[in-house]
């Protein structure tokens, strides 16, 4: 997951646009999906599972339409998914009963007692179940709203889950179902065919968001919201900073740590180098600070981040109770077109709009947040920061993009040395500043599934002309590895196998000179790959492709636990140190707040607190993992972190997924256990020495 300039990034699920309908296929103009997931439990990435959906698209510009609905159950082999719907036309108010029955060799699609629809087809189960769920990544402008009021599976005879949703999620009073729907499931439940899956649902019509009138405060926080803690002053949000000192003060920072992070009494040190650097002992991997002490790395993505992440406002002005200026010193919480995507969209943040609230009359606000930012990190027990944050004298991860370079389809041609000498360029112009910086704990090049090469680009670069150097290399493998006996000079259509090879040549010939470039910009520092994401990628093979091409395989994984399958498995195979770049486990709160409630998701804050232990500890348990970064540091905003056009109320993410609120306040049932975790991490990771 990118804070800034990279698509959502959504874990064993579906792709951005990857579920597109199953009645027609997408050219660069078609209408874009839009889903409500009644129950899904799949794998899209591995062809898992099945999943069964409400509908409809929907045009850049225009709303989805209760008429284009329709109700879909998807059922997965191994190899692909099945498709099964039914073309009934729903209407406003009316309960629906559906059910979905999948055997090992059929399935079935009931729709009020009736079924409308049957296929055979084999089922591979998958054990990872989302329900009463609106994806961001596949969803968009409505005319309608799905509200879902009950689910039921059953496995093998018994009754797995049995859930009822009731009509107003919200403890609070109407206003916060506009931000989606609360209490939605997202559990693992390991099923076996046969499985029968019952839901009830209707549809209202969406409301009309100009006239609801403004649903977030002046500190962006929901209007309709009511819970402890909640801002609702000035003079209260100026005294959280003494509550907030007092609070740092008496828990103090750990004394046993070098400014990297490095434990200094863990009983050993190996030489400084000023640089990171990785080693085996006892037969466990360690990461060796600068100044040659072990340690076993936390650190925070995204941080400070004073503006990250802001809300488009374009056309959605009438849901604020108040916006800032544009000009003067407000000006700062402003910024525009942030995904660089030509929506021209005016973005707001209210987290550096707080931010100035409580420090500006103290001085520099922006220096003020950047200092308590680093403090904290520091009381909490981290080593420093991770992926996506910037800071010269606190420990970081930088992603480094390849914007510059041309792409063929989706990557440049790497088999093209003009194309190679101008990727060096991109690199070195990155690197070569900080290459004697100790803070850099290494390099890393792409993110997660974008750095992936598909089956699709390879096919495309076989279109090609002759002359295109990727598209000769490729042939000339194919001749000489993949099918000998081909004729040449015939036209190539390799079958899946044959397809995989390619993508695995094209691959390791890509990430091998990344690496090696790299290596030669800056010999000292480590070098982390691309962030894959286990489910999130075409297959295990992208994580096998870049583990020879990089000196820790840094990965990205939102799971409830840290050796989730295939993660744990691939991890042993690969015999090498690992970095976990990403997770995360956000509060939903039940609705109550108005966040959306991610796949990793948990109810409050404590019990995001306990799951970061739990996952800390099995990381730092594991002999190839030398540490793990927290996305994020900051809450996204409740309207969405973009990007989108156009009234809806949220556009793109909006979880919970910080340290710290939209107010600026660390969340302390959160935190508490967080550095409770942190500064027990050495002493699990030594006790499993062996």
């Amino acid at each position: 997951m990118s804070p800034v300039g990279s698509k959502v990034r959504i874990v064993t699920i579906v792709a951005l646009a990857m579920v597109v309908s199953c009645l027609a296929s997408i050219a660069p103009a078609a209408p874009a999906p839009n889903h409500f997931w009644l129950a899904a439990q799949h794998d899209w990435a591995a062809k898992t599972g099945c999943f069964l959906v409400v509908e409809s698209q929907f045009d850049a510009g225009a709303s989805s339409k209760l008429s284009d609905a329709k109700l879909i159950l998807a059922v997965a082999d191994g190899h692909d998914f099945h498709y099964l719907r039914a073309d009934s036309p729903f209407v406003i108010g009316r309960e629906y009963s559906a059910k979905a029955i999948v055997n090992a060799g059929a399935a079935e699609l009931w729709l009020d007692g009736k079924r409308v629809a049957q296929a055979e087809g084999a089922f591979v189960p998958h054990d990872r179940l989302e329900a009463n769920v609106i994806p961001s990544f596949v969803s968009g402008p409505s005319e309608y709203a799905v509200h879902q009021s009950m689910v039921r599976i059953a496995s093998g005879g018994k009754t797995l889950v049995d859930k009822k949703f009731p009509s107003n999620p919200s403890k609070t009073g109407a206003g916060l179902d506009v931000f989606g729907p609360a209490n939605s499931i997202r559990q693992t439940l390991v099923v076996a065919a046969p499985v029968t899956v019952e839901v009830k649902f209707s549809f209202t019509a969406a409301p009309d968001v100009k006239s609801i009138g403004p649903v977030i405060d002046k500190y962006g926080q929901a209007r309709a919201a009511n819970f402890s803690g909640k801002i609702t002053s000035d003079e209260q949000l100026l005294a959280s900073v003494a509550e907030e000192d007092k609070k740092l003060a008496a828990w103090g920072e750990p004394k046993n740590v070098d400014k990297f992070g490095g434990s200094t009494d863990a009983g050993w040190t190996e030489k400084p180098t000023g640089f990171f650097r990785v080693m085996q002992k006892n037969n466990q991997w360690w990461l060796i600070s600068p100044e040659g002490n072990p340690t076993f790395y936390t650190g925070i993505c995204a941080a400070p981040d004073l503006l990250w992440p802001p809300s488009p406002v374009t056309s959605r002005e009438f849901l604020f109770d108040y916006l800032p200026p544009k000009d003067g010193k407000f000006a700062d919480c402003w910024a525009k077109d942030i995904w660089s995507n030509g929506d021209g969209q005016d973005y707001v943040s209210f987290h550096a709009l707080n931010m100035m609230r409580k420090y500006e009359a103290q001085g520099d606000w922006k220096k003020i947040a950047t200092d308590r930012t680093h403090r904290r990190a520091k009381v909490l027990g981290f080593g420093g920061y991770g992926k996506w944050s910037q800071a010269s004298d606190v420990t970081t991860l930088p992603v480094i993009q390849r914007g510059g370079v041309p792409n063929l389809v989706k990557h440049p041609d790497i088999f093209d040395p003009k194309i190679q000498s101008a990727f060096r360029d991109v690199l070195a112009k990155e690197i070569e500043p900080r290459k004697n910086d100790p803070f850099v704990m290494g390099w890393s090049v792409g993110n997660e599934i974008d750095e992936c090469i598909s089956p699709d680009e390879i096919r495309q670069i076989l279109a090609m002309d002759a002359s295109v150097p990727a598209k000769k290399a490729l042939v000339e493998f194919y001749l000489s590895k993949v099918d000998p006996s081909h004729p040449t000079g015939s036209q190539i259509a390799p079958n899946d196998e044959q397809l995989e090879k390619l993508r695995g040549f094209y691959a390791d010939h890509y990430y091998a000179f990344i690496y090696k470039t790299v290596k030669e910009i800056d010999p000292n520092h480590l070098y982390f790959g691309f962030w894959p994401v286990p489910g999130y990628w075409v297959n295990e093979n992208d994580w096998r492709w870049v583990a020879p091409h990089c000196d820790v395989i840094g990965f990205d994984f939102y799971s409830s636990d840290f050796e989730n399958e295939p993660t744990g498995r691939l991890i042993k195979e690969m015999n090498k140190p690992v970095l976990n770049g990403e997770f995360s486990h956000p509060p939903n709160y039940n609705g109550e707040r108005g966040y959306g409630s991610y796949p990793s998701a948990t109810v409050s804050e404590a019990d995001a607190g306990e799951r970061y232990a739990a996952w800390l500890k099995a990381a730092a348990s594991n002999p190839y993992c030398v540490g793990v970064f927290y996305f994020a540091y900051r809450d996204q905003p409740l309207t969405g972190r973009g990007p989108g056009t156009g009234p809806q109320i949220v556009h793109g993410e909006h979880y919970a997924f910080g340290l710290v609120d939209i107010t600026d306040r660390p969340k302390w049932d959160f935190v508490s256990r967080v550095r409770d975790a942190n500064l027990q991490v050495m002493k699990w990771r030594t006790s499993g020495a062996k």
